[in-house]
């Protein structure tokens, strides 16, 4: 009974020791971090940074690629499959060990095509390899198993192609193998380097391999007789896509886009040096517990930090070795606990300097905010905080003594016409104090503004103070909080040009966020992190690039890519949308200019916000811009959505009309979200109606959105208006809108949003003319 006590009484005095609660909550942290997976991003992060000590690829895997070459010769996609019977038949000839294509051939094409691949698959006498994957429908989110044609898959062998990816596109490991229709197969990595492996485990990708290494041929060389018989002799070889204009490819971590085909083939070499060992992250986190216990108890600052600087040296370069011999370890868990443990024992020892320090400012003698924030609770007693926006500046021109009566005269001022006890100095020119009982806040902080329209004079210099007040009236939260409400309210009343203003309860996290967001804005464009992406436009009879539509795009330093529905609606309500759009403007219209150039007829649509309509000197600044850059008005569409143009007054639209008598296009976007009328579009200016993606993607599962879409092409075509379909997302949808008789489509089936320079392929006559 007693011994239970005694270590009942041990354990609360351990307790109690801070350096175990050190111990304690970052450990807590560290667990949850590992268990949860949330530090994936940082290990990732140095990985990749790891990974730049590359070391050569085994060459025993030839990578040949359907690249632009070959689809200038055989221009045709997909790649049609006498092609690929004709490549199977010459790699076997040139004595290739095995043959794989990374291709779905799950649906037939011309029959004699297939009758050809699947006589050279048997020409290869069971060293062709063909892929398998399954398919998740977005709307049942049922798996389905897609397998090659009969004909063909009884005359190959068969391996999956599926994998992970992460929600940017990046892939980081790939399964041994995966089961379908109740039958194993292994990956394409597991199957080209022979070395199987246990069901649905994942092993990780070897990035530190040089992907140039690999070697890579054209399949238009195969075919015409240009590789000599060495290159593939004995080795594995895959046929896939390495141009990205096919689609086909992920984010390889440090490298970038890059053709699909690349992941499997290193994959394959990883397997190849050695079936990797995951050690995950509890021991490295084990190891760290030891580095961060002798920094909560050591006595000495020195030993603290010197624990921690071997411990974060090791968790940040054994991993190096490490992976050298096919071990890899997660420790982001393990930093998690390091700096932790740091970053507590400096914060205790910075608060017991505090402590230290007192409560009053030792340059003035007034009052600290330390002293503010040990003050009884006032009730509701409004807390009232003044920043001196040019403090610093002042001070910077003053010796000590003449700062002390800087404080003492802002100080005096400040305690004119109330009864408070005392004024509490911050740094930095901030000033807090209780309003006096019974004081009407509006009187009392107009008469005090007015006394600061009178300069202060320190050692005979006169001195223009700039400052601004915050009030905080909530007497239920903590002193700290209602202070820093305070001086946030006083630093809105300062950008919004105010004298004082009340802190609101309600912000939130939004509007903070909000606020960042367009603080951050402003400085964007000029500092290059604001740019301008191109989805192409494909004619839906030539299969050709008519057009491209013009996307503004934010990737912020710190923050990645931002998305645009979260910085342009910001844009909007705060009245930074013009500058915004004459930089979109701005850009599109330079490149539709230079597409021009090697296509006449190639257009360039810019999205128009509806806060524009009526409120700024858009035709104006489009002609400017148009004559600015040579490009006829006939090649540029402005697309303003269908309830933006609804909810507007004709004189808003008058634009409009007088952009469009002077050639430039008008497109009516997100057509189908709005209650138009016929007789609505038919006033409209428009020579195009844009039909919104949700109705585009639902053509082939229902039937209303089917009659929706059929209806409107018929109503444009009426109308003399072409018909532009988004959200292209899959050859179904493309052929059912061929059918129908839809103009232009554009969308993730043919290209993704991409930088001009990636768009250049698209234009017709670009590559000719580059050449030339």
């Amino acid at each position: 009974m007693g011994g239970g006590k005694i270590r009942s009484g041990r354990l609360r005095r351990m307790w109690r020791d801070g350096r175990t609660r050190i111990l304690f909550w970052t450990g807590l942290v560290a667990l949850i971090f590992g268990v949860l997976d949330l530090g994936q991003p940082v290990e990732q992060l140095l990985y990749v940074a790891r990974a730049q000590a590359q070391h050569k690829a085994s060459g025993g895997i030839v990578i040949v690629g359907v690249d632009e070459r070959s689809l200038e010769r055989i221009p045709s996609v997909p790649w049609p499959r006498r092609a690929h019977a004709a490549l199977a038949d010459r790699l076997n000839s040139l004595g290739a060990a095995r043959v794989f294509f990374d291709f779905d051939f799950s649906l037939p094409s011309q029959p004699a095509d297939d009758r050809a691949f699947a006589a050279a698959l048997e020409r290869l006498h069971g060293r062709g390899t063909l892929a398998l994957r399954f398919l998740i429908d977005p709307i049942t989110k049922k798996r389905v198993d897609s397998f090659p044609l009969e004909t063909l898959r009884k005359r190959a062998n068969l391996a999956n192609i599926n994998a992970q990816y992460m929600a940017h596109g990046s892939l980081w490991s790939i399964p041994y193998a995966l089961t379908y229709a109740g039958r194993d197969y292994p990956s394409f990595a597991s199957a080209l380097s022979s070395k199987p492996g246990p069901v649905n485990e994942m092993f990780p990708i070897d990035y530190s391999i040089d992907p140039k290494t690999i070697p890579v041929l054209s399949a238009i060389d195969i075919l015409d007789g240009r590789v000599r018989p060495e290159a593939v002799r004995g080795k594995v070889v895959i046929i896939a896509s390495t141009t990205l204009r096919l689609g086909d490819e992920f984010i390889m971590p440090g490298h970038g886009p890059t053709p699909g085909v690349y992941a499997q083939v290193l994959g394959a070499e990883t397997l190849l040096a050695g079936r990797p060992v995951v050690v995950g992250w509890m021991l490295p986190l084990l190891l760290a517990l030891g580095a961060a216990a002798i920094c909560a108890y050591a006595r000495r600052v020195p030993v603290a930090a010197s624990s921690i600087i071997v411990g974060l040296t090791a968790a940040l370069f054994l991993p190096l070795v490490l992976e050298a011999h096919g071990v890899r370890a997660e420790i982001a868990p393990a930093l998690v606990m390091l700096l932790g443990a740091a970053g507590v024992r400096t914060w205790l020892v910075f608060r017991r300097t505090l402590r230290e320090r007192g409560t009053t400012n030792q340059i003035t003698g007034l009052p600290n905010l330390n002293a503010l924030r040990k003050e009884e609770p006032r009730g509701e007693v409004p807390l009232i905080a003044a920043r001196v926006q040019n403090y610093a500046q002042i001070c910077a021109a003053l010796q000590t003594d003449e700062e002390r009566t800087l404080a003492a005269q802002i100080a005096a001022r400040l305690s004119v016409g109330g009864s408070m006890t005392s004024v509490y100095q911050g740094d930095e020119g901030i000033f807090a104090w209780f309003a006096p009982e019974q004081a009407d806040l509006d009187e009392h902080l107009n008469a005090l503004h007015a006394l600061f329209r009178s300069a202060i004079v320190v050692a005979g210099h006169r001195f223009d103070l700039a400052i601004t007040f915050g009030v905080d009236t909530n007497g239920d939260r903590l002193i700290a909080s209602r202070l820093g409400g305070a001086l946030a309210a006083a630093e809105e009343a300062a950008a919004e040009s105010r004298r004082w203003k009340r802190y609101a309860h309600d912000q939130g996290e939004d509007a903070s966020w909000r606020l960042s967001i367009l603080s951050q804005l402003d400085a964007a464009i000029g500092a290059g992190d604001l740019w301008v992406a191109y989805q192409p436009k494909i004619d839906v009879k030539t299969k050709q690039a008519i057009g491209a539509e013009a996307l503004v795009r934010w990737t912020h330093p710190t923050k990645g890519e931002i998305s645009p529905m979260e910085f342009i609606p910001a844009a909007e309500q705060s009245g930074r949308i013009e500058k915004l759009t004459e930089f979109v403007l701005d850009r599109a219209i330079r490149s539709g200019a230079l597409a021009a150039k090697r296509c006449p007829h190639f257009n360039m649509s810019v999205n128009l916000s509806p806060k524009l309509l009526g409120a700024f000197p858009l035709e104006a600044k489009v002609m400017e811009l148009l004559k600015k850059f040579n490009l006829p008005p006939e090649c540029l569409t402005l697309e303003v959505t269908e309830t933006a143009t609804l909810a507007r007054a004709e004189a808003d639209l008058a634009p409009l009309h007088r952009l469009r008598a002077r050639g430039v296009q008008i497109s009516i976007d997100d057509y189908g979200t709005g209650l138009s009328t016929l007789d609505y579009i038919k006033r409209l200016p428009a020579s195009e109606i844009k039909i919104d993606k949700s109705f585009v993607q639902a053509v082939g599962k229902s039937q209303s959105d089917r009659l929706m879409v059929h209806s409107t092409i018929q109503l444009a075509h009426s109308l003399g208006h072409k018909v532009v379909a988004e959200g292209v997302e899959d050859l179904a949808t493309f052929e059912t809108l061929a059918a129908m008789g839809c103009d232009i489509v554009q969308g993730f089936y043919f290209a993704k949003p991409m930088t001009f320079s990636h768009l250049t392929p698209f234009i017709p006559g670009w590559r000719k003319a580059s050449a030339a």
